[in-house]
């Protein structure tokens, strides 16, 4: 009657700590956003770690459309006494990816939640950015459209949050330049870190003052953290 909160590597499958593999072994369901990454990942784990018992679960897709409907099976798995893990294939769940609600409900209902901290993509980004920024802001997933993106940072700017601030954010490789582009429109002078592929074999780091990037230099491949320090 315990729900664990796995957190997975973020790209280098040697991040991964003896505890996560511990838990997953013992586990046979496992609530994941994409049941086929989730599937890859065991495997990948399994051939890594043969000794364990890792690719035999049972997994229950989890995402927006059906979150109502899987708390609803899980809290029931939990009353027979089962042991479920909510696993992210990269990271810490519930850090813009499904997950919140879940753990809500099963602390209402006086369930058992136990963390199994793993990296995160956000602190990774945080540590390597060397900014020096009093305060944080997280802004996960940023908007998909030029407009709702413009108004996001906007609103930063607007509300004089603009103070000694490191903003984080995630982007996705297709609309990594357009977002930088905004920046460099509201904040010229502000310093960007891009991080792609976080620690993965083909990871790339940019430390750069935002009017001095070259957008065409920035690849549309593999999926992005930014840090932005602004500071008035």
């Amino acid at each position: 009657m315990t729900l664990y909160i796995l957190g997975s590597p973020i790209g280098n499958l040697n991040d991964v700590s003896y505890r996560y593999l511990e838990v997953l072994s013992k586990l046979k369901y496992l609530v994941v956003e994409d049941t086929n990454k989730a599937r890859k990942l065991l495997q990948l784990l399994q051939k890594r770690y043969p000794d364990q018992k890792l690719d035999n679960k049972e997994l229950i897709a989890y995402y927006r459309e059906v979150e109502s409907k899987r708390i609803t099976q899980i809290l029931n798995l939990l009353k027979e006494g089962r042991l479920v893990g909510l696993l992210s294939e990269a990271g810490m769940p519930g850090i813009s990816d499904p997950g919140n609600l879940l753990v809500d409900s099963v602390q209402r209902y006086g369930f058992s939640i136990e963390p199994v901290p793993g990296p995160s993509a956000l602190t990774t980004a945080l540590s390597l950015s060397g900014f020096s920024g009093k305060y944080c802001l997280f802004l996960g997933f940023i908007p998909k459209t030029q407009k709702d993106k413009r108004k996001l940072f906007q609103q930063i700017d607007h509300h004089n949050l603009a103070q000694s601030l490191n903003v984080v954010f995630f982007e996705s490789p297709k609309r990594i330049r357009e977002s930088v582009s905004i920046c460099q429109d509201l904040w010229p002078k502000a310093r960007l870190f891009l991080g792609n592929d976080l620690t993965k074999k083909n990871q790339s780091l940019v430390w750069s003052r935002l009017d001095k990037i070259n957008l065409e230099q920035i690849k549309e491949k593999g999926e992005y953290t930014g840090v932005l320090y602004l500071k008035k």
